[in-house]
């Protein structure tokens, strides 16, 4: 195997390992929650209100499918849904304070999490590290 490829696959194995961790550490954490939740409050809290078919291709998944993960926010009070105005058929969703204040609480457990696995990195390191992801990020929107 040549260097590049020998790279490509270190990479492949430290993405894939790295979001595995991430995937386990946010199931374990408000653990009432199930993680494709987590992952759609994460979505609306970036966004503010959004409907529902773009919480839907935000996280890869059916309207249907994301209006079964929906009933179970609206139903613990974490985000609430609001008919369109001119189309009622259109749903914007968006946080209620109780799902804002559980954002911000997982939020606060994920850097916790990072700066225990990042304890031994420089702030030189983790800055180019930060700056390749992101780089490596818009490259590849631009490629889909």
């Amino acid at each position: 195997m040549n260097t590049r490829t020998t790279l490509y696959n270190r990479l492949l194995e430290s993405v894939l390992g790295l979001k595995n961790a991430l995937v386990q550490a946010a199931q374990l954490s408000h653990s009432s929650i199930p993680f494709a939740q987590k992952a759609a409050l994460f979505i609306i809290a970036k966004h503010q209100t959004m409907t529902v078919k773009q919480l839907a291709e935000g996280l890869h998944i059916s309207s249907g499918a994301v209006t079964q993960q929906l009933d179970g926010l609206v139903e613990a009070g974490l985000v609430a849904r609001q008919a369109g105005s001119v189309d009622r058929r259109s749903v914007s969703v968006s946080l209620s304070a109780k799902g804002l204040d559980v954002v911000e609480a997982l939020r606060k457990e994920r850097l916790e999490l990072l700066a225990t696995w990042f304890d031994d990195t420089s702030d030189k390191d983790l800055e180019l590290l930060a700056d390749t992801l992101e780089r490596l990020q818009t490259k590849v929107k631009t490629l889909r």
